[in-house]
């Protein structure tokens, strides 16, 4: 075979795959009908790693990005409980899970386009800003190969913001060890000239991956159960009335405040061991302040106005482990601070350290956080219109 023959035939073979992709795409696109409550509430990786749920994701609803706080659906004032299937006019379309920190909604948000006209809501998480940041392991569990490869080959994005992305696999590379599956995108972002030369790669890369996501994302669609919309209004005052006569009786064995069964299981045998030891621990100095700022860096770029939620750490525990008032103080000023350069709003709860029920554990948000925080929640959406 002559070289132009070979090269015909390629061309060929290549255009008949890309009409081969192309095709299955629309054909799961075309063929997703709706957008279940069922799939808005479930906080699936499906929805976290991909791009087409969330760009088909309806617009009368928020987006809130979060962690492990989004798992504590024992909680009734929990997003995916109190508004649930649609009640008090807001779908609450959750992403997130345990480690999902600032990098990974960054990614999110940068990769998937069509949100400028969707509410946001980013939950902020104290105990994110330790002092090594984003522990490798998590991050490459939670990363999304899709939206690395559409952020490479983006042309809306910065060369500031790209580069902080590579910059950032790099450094989480060299601490994760060379059995990473994604190493070779340690090689692709460390040169100009790497970059270059595995374009093709990428390109095709991204192609396969997006169809792999339609596909997944066709599944889930399918397969979620059809609700029925929920029109009735949501009462704040009768449903904070209703925590107070339940969250009592759910934390009545320890002095904190916490959930009876977490209280046994995670603290009361080892009660006395816990005390200061938190003592050196500081918030003030961390990468995850970078990996923050580089979120509102693309919010800017892209014409989001996410609502910021900073959630308090819990005071009589933060007391009791020895991570003084005016070391929590530091942490919250820096992202006041941050939030107000990047003209973010900001709703402050920083100052509930030890309002009762408003944490549900040392970490996560309780009755009446959660409760506080929707509330927040409603009114921004509703002051969007």
């Amino acid at each position: 075979m002559t070289l132009k023959g070979f090269a015909i035939r390629l061309a060929v073979y290549l255009a008949a795959t890309a009409l081969l992709l192309a095709g299955a795409y629309a054909f799961f696109a075309a063929d997703t009908d709706g957008y279940p409550f069922a799939v808005s509430e479930d906080n699936s990786l499906v929805k976290q790693k991909g791009i087409y749920l969330l760009n088909s994701a309806p617009r009368d609803g928020v987006l809130i990005l979060g962690a492990s706080e989004l798992d504590t659906k024992m909680i009734p004032t929990n997003p995916v409980n109190l508004f649930k299937n649609g009640r008090g006019g807001l779908a609450a379309n959750i992403v997130g899970r345990g480690s999902c920190q600032a990098l990974i909604h960054a990614s999110i948000l940068a990769a998937t386009d069509g949100l400028e006209d969707n509410a946001i809501a980013f939950i902020i998480s104290p105990q994110s800003f330790v002092p090594d940041g984003i522990m490798p392991d998590m991050y490459f569990a939670n990363f999304s190969e899709l939206q690395f490869c559409k952020i490479l080959r983006s042309r809306d994005l910065s060369d500031e913001v790209k580069d902080a992305f590579k910059l950032r696999l790099t450094q989480l590379l060299g601490q994760y060890g060379a059995d990473n599956p994604y190493r070779h995108y340690g090689w692709i972002s460390g040169a100009a000239a790497a970059e270059i030369l595995s374009a093709p790669y990428v390109f095709i890369r991204e192609k396969l991956l997006t169809v792999k996501d339609a596909f997944v994302s066709y599944r889930a669609l399918q397969s979620a159960p059809e609700d029925a919309r929920d029109t009735s209004d949501i009462d704040w005052e009768n449903v904070r009335a209703d925590m107070l006569r339940l969250a009592p009786g759910e934390t009545d064995n320890n002095e904190f405040g916490f959930l009876n069964d977490y209280y046994n299981v995670n603290i009361k045998r080892k009660l006395g061991t816990l005390q200061n030891r938190d003592a050196e621990l500081s918030y003030s100095d961390s990468p995850e302040y970078g990996d923050f700022e580089l979120l509102l860096k693309i919010c800017a770029e892209k014409g989001l106005r996410p609502l910021l939620i900073s959630t308090p750490m819990h005071g009589q525990w933060s007391d009791y482990t020895g991570f003084g008032a005016g070391r929590r103080q530091e942490y919250y000023d820096k992202v006041r601070r941050l939030a107000q350069r990047y003209g973010a709003p900001l709703a402050d709860f920083t100052g509930e350290e030890y309002a009762p029920y408003f944490m549900c554990d040392a970490i996560h948000l309780g009755y009446i956080g959660w409760l506080e925080v929707n509330e927040r929640i409603s009114e921004f959406y509703n002051g969007l219109d």
